[in-house]
């Protein structure tokens, strides 16, 4: 099973609120040489996808900082991942972006977590994780003025 996050972005629950031009969007970004297709947030902001988690389920993707338009210095920016059942939340990547250069026109910093905790048949008579609407949950915190790529964020596991 194959789930492309950034195809249900309409869907994802986006905070901070904001009606500025070229956020929150899905579009094509090329960081370092690499193309990808994107959801680009502000900083700081947080995005909230509902899936049903597969079996053996797999989260991969990339982020990164994109070049400031105007000539300002970046900033620097932390990602955080994390999944709820809407009680717990668990914290599964914690990660500062790389900073984009104007030589190297920014890097993505790869991603990918083993969420087979939290999809398929577990072991429990009262852990039932294929019945739980998760939340997946992406976070950016940082200061400067360029925006942040998600790119090509996807569950990929079996059902």
């Amino acid at each position: 099973m194959y789930l492309d996050l950034l195809s249900k972005a309409d869907a994802a629950v986006k905070q901070p609120l904001t009606d500025r031009p070229g956020l929150f969007v899905v579009q094509d970004v090329v960081l370092a040489g690499q193309p990808k297709r994107a959801l680009i947030v502000p900083q700081p902001s947080r995005v909230t996808w509902k899936v049903n988690v597969p079996a053996r389920a797999v989260l991969t993707g990339g982020a990164g900082i994109l070049p400031a338009t105007s000539g300002a210095e970046p900033g620097s920016s932390r990602l955080y991942v994390g999944i709820s059942d809407g009680r717990i939340f668990s914290r599964l990547l914690d990660e500062n972006l790389p900073s984009p250069t104007a030589a190297a026109g920014g890097a993505w910093l790869p991603i990918r977590i083993d969420l087979a905790g939290y999809g398929g048949w577990q072991w429990s008579i009262f852990y039932r994780p294929w019945e739980i609407t998760w939340e997946v949950i992406f976070n950016v915190n940082g200061v400067g003025p360029g925006p942040v790529a998600l790119g090509n964020l996807a569950i990929e596991g079996r059902r």
